[in-house]
């Protein structure tokens, strides 16, 4: 049978269904819901699926979206069943309805994966919403619709994903997937909320390494340059810390300076005051710490944000005329899937680290041995060249 055509069959099955446990507006509204879910989905996705199943997910789904509370998402991890549910699966179902975001699927799915969870099937819709002022469904529209909504109430774009997983009878691990997910979807919010203030301040940093007097032309071309490409598409951030540094004779001490702080630092530690302060006690002399004017490192946690990978900072110091640290900027962050088939000799900063290795090694460049460090260069993980040193 081809596949659009059993598409079809099934979903007028499925309205069929609808009508026959529900009437007049409610029936209306609760297919209009199920068209706009299932219309755009592909057909394969759903051909595996009993009717028994679509139809209790549809309603299960319907009654979830009803209300939605402050924080803007909520999640529901649960085994439906005919008693309670009035429908019954052999999965788990894991339901999230946020305000629309970037990044909800692919941090869910990150997390589900991490456990060794097996995903049957996603569906993953954005609706129109307007609601009361409690939170409370008052229309769907058609997706992206254009209309000033009625006094005291709002209108959202949001996502409904639903996921059905390898079944879990245990209460407890149902428990914790659910918290795990809430706590993802906070994370991804904080990043999303601050991401243009996160990239905004790329600029400040820029402005200071410009300000910098004592390091060589040159180089601060160089650093300049790699900031601006990271901000040309090249840099997910996930969080920003401005860190200050007071001087009592020639004791250093380091502190978060509180209002400079975004995304995920504004409810994670960091260690970057105690690297900071450890970094300027040992230099030899303040020449040393212009040498690591920008340095490069990667977080000890993994990101939970679009990516279960273990980010990377990226530090940058502030110095004042007499070359000493007064600040540092530290952005948390991965960079973005172009990175990684970029070419280092287009990367600032690594692609004078590739040109000196190249140069160190005294090969021919149109010998064998030439073109194999060319190509292992080429292939290198980027993130790594970036904290290599020479």
């Amino acid at each position: 049978m081809d596949w659009q055509q059993g598409k079809r069959r099934m979903l007028n099955q499925l309205e069929e269904e609808i009508r026959t446990h529900f009437s007049g507006d409610e029936a209306d509204h609760i297919t209009d819901f199920s068209r706009q879910i299932y219309d755009r989905a592909a057909a394969e996705d759903n051909s595996h699926r009993h009717l028994a199943d679509l139809y209790g997910a549809t309603i299960g789904s319907w009654s979830f979206i009803q209300s939605l509370g402050g924080e803007g998402f909520k999640v529901r991890v649960f085994n439906p069943t005919y008693r309670q549910h009035g429908w019954q699966l052999g999965h788990t179902v894991v339901t999230l309805l946020s305000r629309n975001m970037p990044f909800i699927t692919d941090s869910v799915r990150g997390e589900l994966n991490r456990r060794n969870i097996t995903i049957h099937s996603i569906q993953n819709t954005t609706f129109t919403m307007i609601r009361d002022a409690k939170g409370q469904l008052v229309e769907l529209l058609p997706a992206r619709s254009v209309m000033k909504p009625p006094k005291g109430c709002t209108m959202s774009e949001e996502a409904l994903i639903y996921f059905e997983i390898d079944r879990h009878s245990d209460e407890s691990v149902i428990n914790d997937i659910a918290q795990s997910l809430d706590s993802i979807l906070k994370e991804v919010a904080l990043v999303v909320d601050d991401f243009k203030e996160m990239s905004a301040l790329g600029q400040d940093i820029i402005k200071d390494v410009k300000a910098t007097k004592l390091q060589k032309p040159a180089v601060k071309k160089e650093i300049v340059a790699f900031m601006e490409w990271l901000l040309d598409g090249h840099f997910m951030f996930l969080g920003y810390e401005k860190l200050a540094v007071e001087y009592h004779g020639d004791e250093a001490k380091v502190s978060r300076v509180d209002d400079q702080t975004f995304g995920l630092f504004k409810q994670r530690e960091s260690r970057g005051c105690i690297d900071l302060q450890r970094e300027i006690s040992r230099a030899d002399s303040k020449e040393k710490l212009l040498d690591y004017h920008v340095t490069f490192s990667k977080s000890s946690l993994r990101a939970r944000v679009h990516r279960l990978v273990y980010p990377d900072y990226v530090s940058v110091k502030v110095f004042d005329g007499q070359g000493r640290v007064t600040a540092e900027h530290r952005a948390l962050g991965m960079y973005t899937s172009s990175v990684y088939t970029l070419s280092p000799t287009l990367i600032p900063l690594v692609r004078g680290k590739v040109a000196e290795v190249i140069d160190r090694s005294n090969l021919d460049p149109a010998s064998h041995g030439g073109k194999d460090l060319a190509r292992v260069l080429e292939v290198f993980p980027r993130d790594e060249l970036i904290q290599s040193p020479v």
